[in-house]
């Protein structure tokens, strides 16, 4: 088995040599990136700060458009749903819940982006301002040990806020159009939004944004054949 998978590994790396060697060195796909790519993505939304006290883990799933002004900056739109799961601070087998509900927001942002790209290999940092709009949470929870463990806040939460996103993406030109990659990415409102009653005996408002870090992976695929510099992608090699 040790031997086949051997053969098989030696076999790939002489055939991509050969690739590699058949595509002239000044190859546009080898200096510049696709000008409009598409970029879809899903993983893990692990919530930060104060609103892990009402938060778990849950997923995420976004889509995006990047445009390349030259081989190094860009300019990106990107929307995203992020959900969690509700889990109060203090909950306990003999927490009871009410009307139980997730967190679920929806995220539009746009602003800059630079990559830096060697061979096969791509490095984009972004940084992301918009709006997002979280459905408001409904659920109540109370238990023997908190007298209120959560209980929204209807008139203060607020709906809508400007969302900031900042992020890495590790590429891989899985072929000249189509890249693979792995993202963590940083997203938080601006502000708190989030407004609740906690506490056991005095019951406190408490206020919290809407944070998470964010684990993807995903696909980024050019449209269409234009480079960045205005050139078109040779595929006759």
């Amino acid at each position: 088995m040790r031997i086949l998978f051997l053969t098989l590994l030696l076999t790939i790396s002489f055939y991509a040599k050969g690739q590699n060697d058949s595509i002239p060195k000044d190859a546009v796909h080898l200096r510049e990136v696709p000008k409009h790519n598409l970029v879809i993505d899903l993983g893990l939304s692990s919530p930060t700060g104060d609103y892990k006290d009402v938060a778990v883990s849950g997923l995420n799933i976004g889509a995006g458009y990047d445009f390349y002004m030259d081989k190094h900056w860009a300019l990106t739109a990107s929307t995203r749903y992020v959900y969690n799961e509700f889990s109060p601070i203090g909950s306990t087998q003999q927490t009871t819940i009410n009307n139980e509900e997730n967190w679920s927001a929806f995220t539009l942002a746009i602003g800059p982006q630079y990559s830096y790209t060697n061979n096969r290999f791509q490095l984009d940092a972004f940084t992301r301002i918009g709006f997002q709009f979280i459905d408001e949470q409904e659920s109540s929870a109370t238990s023997s040990l908190i007298e209120t463990n959560y209980a929204t806040d209807s008139e203060n939460f607020n709906t809508t806020a400007a969302v900031l996103q900042v992020g890495l993406r590790f590429n891989y030109y899985f072929r000249r159009s189509v890249q693979v990659f792995f993202s963590p990415q940083y997203m938080s409102t601006l502000g708190e939004p989030i407004a609740y009653f906690s506490g056991n005996g005095t019951v406190d408002r408490k206020l919290t944004n809407f944070s998470n870090i964010l684990f993807n992976v995903g696909l980024k695929i050019a449209i269409g054949p234009e480079y960045s510099n205005g050139e078109m992608r040779d595929d006759s090699f």
